[in-house]
């Protein structure tokens, strides 16, 4: 017979409550093979007031008929987690304390049964603000991602290089992890984050899996994601994303301006009197792309997004002043960084295309 373990919650227990509410814990405190529960003293009318279900749960006769707890009657609280009706019964009691790190990766895994509870006892208000929570995280246009990716650069780079320990502090604590962020994104209607979340993804390798703890703590700077939680339809859209990504090169040909395209064409694609534009654009979009394979602790996967960024400033390639001394003629110099600037939003905006999203 299992031996059974009743846990009062430190918080939620409280002495004039009218009614003890009991929970199976998903995780045991201890590892004594014993059924962990959480007990909740609260008070009927208070939850009645926010929930229809539980006015509904306190009206059934049954309820507390066969078991009492401290002299109070104690309902069985079928299918809900602990955790998740913690949750919720802290925003009845405590509205103001219920917030979340911005970059916690671990909010879509805490709040998702909270939601399913807040669903459950039609509790609108807490649902409403906890789905709000995970897409604050995460960008949905082009602007806002080129803020989040300067955001993770710089948590990277200020995660300290110690020696390894079991305190070691790692990126993942301290960024979202996409692949919880899509699964949430998908189960609780928040479609917008989801060409952000998968092109994060993207530039993580399948080798840096989140249950690599050992991994984490040597290569601290590294991101990993919960690539295990993903099933078949989404690994279906990563292997075309990343297959599109892969495949993404510009053309150099039509980041020229309208003038140097035109002589192009006029003398049959030499160019008007040895013009240099296009193999130093070339060139240009060639030293970028070569940076990929370069790799360093802050090296991604892949990320063609990054990688046009850099071109925009193409001056800070040395190489091109020795290798293409001539540089561009002054329309394409003035048009280079418009161009380039469009080619990312082209980009961005196909990434729905190029996960199936659509």
């Amino acid at each position: 017979m299992t031996a059974v373990v009743l846990e009062r919650h430190p918080k939620l227990y409280l002495p004039d409550g009218d009614i003890v509410l009991r929970a199976s814990k998903s995780a045991p405190a201890a590892q004594d093979g014993a059924q962990h529960y959480q007990l909740f003293r609260v008070h009927k009318f208070l939850l009645k007031y926010h929930s229809a279900p539980f006015g509904h749960m306190f009206a059934d006769a049954r309820v507390g008929s066969d078991e009492a707890y401290d002299g109070v009657p104690m309902a069985e609280m079928h299918g809900d987690r602990a955790e998740d009706l913690g949750l919720l019964l802290n925003y009845i009691y405590n509205p103001s304390e219920l917030s979340f790190k911005r970059f916690d990766p671990n909010t879509p895994l805490i709040i998702g049964g909270a939601i399913r509870i807040a669903d459950k006892y039609l509790i609108e208000p807490l649902r409403d603000h906890l789905v709000k929570q995970v897409p604050a995280a995460w960008p949905t246009t082009l602007k806002e991602w080129d803020r989040f990716d300067d955001e993770i650069s710089a948590i990277r780079k200020d995660v300290p290089q110690n020696p390894p320990t079991e305190h070691t502090i790692s990126v993942c604590d301290l960024i979202p992890e996409p692949v919880s962020a899509i699964l949430f994104a998908q189960e609780f209607g928040c479609p917008e984050i989801l060409p952000a979340a998968f092109y994060q993804l993207s530039r993580i390798k399948y080798t840096d899996n989140w249950d690599d703890q050992g991994k984490r703590r040597v290569y601290p700077t590294v991101p990993q994601a919960r690539w295990s939680l993903l099933e078949k339809e989404n690994l279906v859209r990563c292997m075309h994303g990343f297959q599109k990504l892969d495949d993404f090169f510009p053309d150099a040909f039509d980041s020229l301006s309208v003038d140097c395209r035109e002589s192009y064409i006029d003398f049959d694609g030499r160019g008007a009197a040895g013009s240099s534009c296009l193999p130093f654009i070339q060139r240009l979009f060639s030293l970028a792309w070569e940076q990929r394979r370069s790799v360093t602790i802050y090296s991604w996967q892949r990320d063609p997004l990054r990688m046009l960024r850099e071109c925009i400033d193409f001056r800070k390639f040395p190489e091109l002043s020795t290798e293409r001394p001539k540089g561009l003629c002054e329309r394409c110099n003035d048009s280079l960084q418009s161009v380039i600037e469009e080619r990312r939003k082209e980009l961005w905006e196909h990434l729905p295309e190029y996960f199936k999203l659509n």
